[in-house]
């Protein structure tokens, strides 16, 4: 259930340094520039911290977020947002009073659509420092997409990837084992199938298009008259089209099944 979107540290830098120096242990999980944000606060790493970081594709503003989250609600506080899920896959799905009111893939909403091709990223995301295979945290955690299934056939539709960086980051995931279902890999492996392990999101075509517009009507707007949301609503319509094909499919199936 990641949110794809930048997420606000808070206080928690100024909580995690109280926690330290009153002896607590504290795992602290964010993307890679947050965590370097926290070192630098704490100018010192301490034995009783680990960090995870997030392989990251870069982050939309989170003001993006709240003014499209008003296409999606209706001002109800019981809103709320999946954006991928191991049913669904990445399929945008909304919620207001637990009640599903909206259901697309990644294709068919702006908001998704403009992330998965890194149309409106914060600028610096398109020059991290971070997106290499020399990481800040103990520990990375993301998606495997460079898996190879076919030996490991009875893996999980969206198996997760754990980098093991630190001496205290190997020390954490053995302890943690015993809940886990693991199996080592090469790194090649890892590397071959996340880009954002190499190297950092390129800049999209539309992305100065987008900017330029943004400044002009928004977000909203933005996704408008940058076309993305014409390129949405045409793979709609597609779907919606496939639809009579893909339950005759499915018939046909049950029936030779029967």
């Amino acid at each position: 259930r990641s949110k794809y979107l930048k997420s606000t540290t808070g206080n928690t830098f100024q909580e995690t340094k109280v926690l330290l120096e009153n002896g607590c242990k504290v795992l602290w999980i964010g993307i890679p520039c947050q965590i370097a944000g926290l070192y630098g606060f704490l100018k010192i790493k301490p034995p009783n911290l680990v960090t995870v970081d997030l392989i990251c594709h870069g982050t939309p503003p989170a003001k993006y977020w709240k003014e499209y989250q008003k296409v999606l609600s209706s001002g109800h506080s019981s809103f709320s947002c999946i954006f991928r899920d191991n049913i669904h896959g990445f399929v945008l799905q909304s919620y207001e009073k637990r009640i599903l009111t909206r259901k697309r893939h990644w294709l068919q909403d702006p908001y998704y659509y403009a992330f998965m091709y890194g149309i409106d990223y914060c600028e610096k995301c398109y020059s991290c420092p971070f997106a290499s295979p020399q990481r800040i945290g103990d520990l990375t955690i993301g998606d495997f997409w460079g898996l190879n299934k076919k030996d490991c056939p009875n893996s999980p539709s969206f198996p997760s990837i754990v980098l093991v960086n630190t001496e205290r980051g190997k020390d954490f995931l053995q302890r943690a084992e015993m809940g886990l279902a693991m199996q080592e890999r090469s790194i090649e492996e890892g590397l071959s199938g996340n880009a954002q392990l190499q190297k950092a999101t390129v800049r999209h075509p539309l992305r100065e298009r987008f900017l330029q517009n943004y400044y002009l009507y928004g977000f909203n707007g933005a996704l408008d008259k940058t076309g993305i949301s014409r390129i949405c609503k045409k793979h709609r319509i597609i779907f919606l089209l496939k639809v009579p094909f893909r339950m005759l499919r499915d018939l046909a199936r049950r029936r030779k099944n029967a």
